[in-house]
């Protein structure tokens, strides 16, 4: 008597060979939601709604709200790092810091523009421009008296939305001695209104006050736009008293190039250029002290952040920057030598930073680095997956790796590693994405491929059909498996039949309001303002269409397909005599959950089992 009984079902598990695997584990397992035990497949993806094409060759996607507080997705064609402004702007709906071509840049809602698919339509530079001319400062002599040394900085100041930006001060004019009552003319202001993407809208006036150290009191504060005049000329006719505020010691130097960037929770970005890492100020991301950069090893290949913790991913050993102040993070160079081969694999969740290495995916937590795949596939395995290729996002606890031009059975597609499950974690999806982006707000997984964007799981009627083919189980003697029971959800086949009948009806009754023949209500001034919808209509939207529903079963026997067939219901079948064979491989396909599986030589066994 011989059978064979598969109550669960696993994933895919490379490094095993196929007759070694444990029975619930799987030689190959596509489009598989490993979860419950059972075999289902992913939800379709729906692609978002309005419809909208994205640029050619998109590459990074990014998702903003336009001031309306609709989506406005943005899609560049290069690698781009982008992080929310860590200063709150209530004017905007969104505000945005990233990286593009080694510049930091920045945008917002009014600035990106409303076109889905595209990249903003306007932006500006990081950070704010120094003035690069000092001032010429003039006595205006009025009478004697006693004297005073001054010297004089001004600034720019950037308007970004509703957030005003202060540039580091310029050099310090000329020493200009006065006498009491004098007045001061001020010329050479730079004029920076003409400067690209940097609106520049006013200028602040600074001038030293006596003691050992100078110190910088406000004067006043101008337009920008008074500096295009030529031969401008401020006069500082201001008392001591008159002076306002001192000039921040912020030291506001811009980053220079930046590859990339990630935002801390204490309120300051970080990024990184070649092998250098930088911190800005807090509260102030146009501010980048020479105090706050460091030099690793070996080139940078992108960086994350978990917790109160900077990971620093290169093409040698990681290394982690802790703490919460930018002058002060402490850095440590981790033991284990996992270099990082795709910068666009780089995810991170509350339990560490996700990353492709030659060996596997690593993960880098609060113990260290370790391989995260590495009781699933060896070196050899992943390299199939073509690593350089990966395009990295978490959903629902789940590593999701998008690939491309691989060797693996699926040459295009992506791989899911569900860290939660403790055996079997492992399977494959035939999706293929150019770019993957996790909502912050809604933790829903988005992609873009073939120029449009996708919300993973979001047609909730359909699933992707699956594909899992068992292991090769071995029998020491030649037999022929001729019963087979299954079990699965074909209840839901039901449910799918009244669904369809529901959208058939609403075709039906819009069908019969065009054969009536009469105005469908569409003309211009027909019906009072809002009545409908914006783009509505008297006819009724038709919902999605169902799949249909099915369970698709191969016998494989000695390497050869001996049985193929589709179930509808579940319940005990028979199956083809005529054959024997010692190596059996069971392949099950379909888009409904499936329970379990028995085989057996005869019907009677198969009670048993």
């Amino acid at each position: 008597m011989a059978g064979l009984k598969l109550m669960t079902q696993g994933g895919y598990v490379p490094r095993v060979a196929a007759h070694l695997l444990q029975d619930s584990e799987a030689q190959r397992a596509i489009n598989t939601k490993l979860y419950a035990g059972d075999l289902r497949g992913w939800y379709k993806p729906s692609a978002v709604t309005p419809a909208f094409e994205c640029i050619e060759f998109g590459e990074t996607l990014y998702k903003m709200k336009t001031n309306a507080q609709d989506d406005r997705w943005v899609v560049w064609d290069s690698v781009v790092s982008a992080v929310l402004n860590p200063i709150v702007d209530d004017s905007e709906a969104s505000s945005v810091y990233y990286t593009e071509n080694s510049e930091l840049k920045k945008t917002n809602s009014s600035l990106a523009g409303t076109t889905n698919g595209t990249p903003p339509a306007d932006w500006l530079y990081g950070a704010v421009p120094i003035p690069a001319a000092a001032l010429t400062a003039t006595e205006v002599h009025v009478g004697g008296g006693t004297t005073e040394d001054r010297i004089y900085v001004y600034t720019f100041v950037q308007e970004f939305g509703g957030i005003e930006e202060e540039s580091a001060p310029s050099a310090v004019s000329n020493v200009v001695t006065i006498h009491a009552n004098d007045t001061v003319d001020l010329t050479g202001f730079e004029d920076a209104t003409a400067l690209a993407h940097q609106n520049v809208t006013k200028i602040r006036i600074y001038r030293s006050v006596s003691g050992s150290t100078p110190t910088f009191l406000f004067v006043d504060e101008i337009p920008a736009s008074n500096a295009a005049t030529p031969g401008y000329t401020y006069n500082d006719s201001k008392t001591a008293t008159q002076l306002g505020e001192e000039l921040q010691t912020i030291i506001r130097v811009p980053p220079g190039e930046l590859s990339g960037i990630v935002a801390h929770p204490s309120g300051f970005l970080a990024g990184f250029h070649l092998r250098e890492v930088l911190f800005s100020e807090i509260g102030f991301p146009q501010a980048w002290p020479i105090a706050y950069r460091y030099t690793v090893e070996a080139d940078i290949v992108n960086i994350a952040v978990y917790g109160q913790s900077i990971v620093v991913l290169t093409k040698g050993y990681p290394v982690v920057f802790s703490g919460t102040d930018p002058g002060a993070m402490t850095p440590e160079k981790l033991t284990e030598l996992e270099p990082c081969v795709s910068a666009r694999s780089v995810a991170s969740d509350a339990n560490g930073v996700l990353y492709a290495s030659p060996n596997g995916i690593c993960l880098v937590g609060p113990a260290g680095t370790g391989l995260a795949t590495g009781n699933i596939m060896l070196r050899d395995n992943f390299e199939k997956f073509n690593p350089p290729t990966i395009r990295g996002a978490v959903y629902n606890g789940k590593y999701f790796g998008f690939y491309q031009q691989a060797t693996e059975y699926l040459a295009n597609g992506g791989f899911i590693l569900d860290r939660t499950m403790q055996s079997s974690p492992f399977s494959t999806t035939n999706v293929q994405a150019r770019s993957a982006y996790t909502d912050p707000e809604t933790a829903e997984l988005y992609y873009l491929w073939d120029r449009t964007v996708y919300k993973w799981e979001g047609n909730r009627l359909n699933n992707f059909p699956f594909e899992w083919l068992s292991k090769k189980f071995i029998f020491s003697d030649p037999i022929n498996l001729g019963a087979i029971e299954i079990d699965a959800d074909f209840l839901s086949a039901e449910a799918a039949a009244q669904w369809e009948a529901y959208v058939q009806s609403i075709k039906d009754a819009n069908q019969a309001l065009f054969d009536t023949g009469d105005p469908l209500e569409g003309n211009l001034n027909d019906k009072p303002l809002n009545h409908f919808v914006m783009g509505g209509s008297i006819l009724e939207p038709i919902p999605q269409s169902l799949d249909d529903r099915f369970i698709q079963f191969t016998l494989i026997v000695d390497g050869n397909e001996v049985y193929n067939t589709v179930y509808t219901e579940s319940g005990v079948y028979r199956l083809p005599s005529g054959y024997k064979g010692t190596i059996f491989e069971m392949k099950i396909s379909g888009n409904v959950e499936f329970r379990y599986i028995k085989v057996a030589e005869t019907m009677k066994e198969l009670k048993t089992l």
